[in-house]
């Protein structure tokens, strides 16, 4: 994923070994990144210039207030619902990338993939956020 300096991004398990590359990487990028952890990670967190957002009940709420011009793009390195979190933000669909969350990758390498209500939206990306080789060619930072 491609992040650009106006942009924002929310980052799963921000403090996690995954997570913590992500956020550094994304705010040498230039972005604004919002980073989910727990209270303990969040001085950690703002030592790196993240905005931290404790996960849990409300957490969408807390998003939307730490971004009031919502959320361009949304980095899942736990798993666990994140991915419909995303959606639920209006995160475009394109603009998500999971390593963490099997079930989505799953359903989205079958071609489609169904919210709980039954509506058909286009595949989640499944790919880890680091695989890209665009990024030695363009000497950006790509996620």
């Amino acid at each position: 994923m491609q992040l650009d300096k106006a942009e924002t991004v929310v980052v799963s398990a921000a403090a996690g070994g995954v997570g913590s590359l992500a956020v550094q990487l994304a705010r040498r990028a230039g972005a604004t990144v919002i980073g989910l952890a727990s209270q303990y990670n969040h001085e950690w967190l703002q030592s790196h210039g993240v905005i931290p957002v404790v996960y849990g009940d409300g957490v969408i709420d807390r998003i939307k207030a730490a971004a009031p011009s919502g959320i361009d793009a949304f980095i899942d390195t736990h798993g666990g619902g994140y991915v419909e979190l995303a959606l639920a933000l209006g995160v475009a669909v394109e603009r998500i990338d999971t390593i963490a969350d099997s079930f989505t990758r799953c359903r989205a390498s079958a071609g489609s993939r169904f919210t709980p209500a039954g509506t058909r939206v286009p595949p989640v990306a499944a790919s880890s956020a680091f695989d890209s080789p665009s990024s030695a060619r363009t000497g950006r930072t790509v996620l």
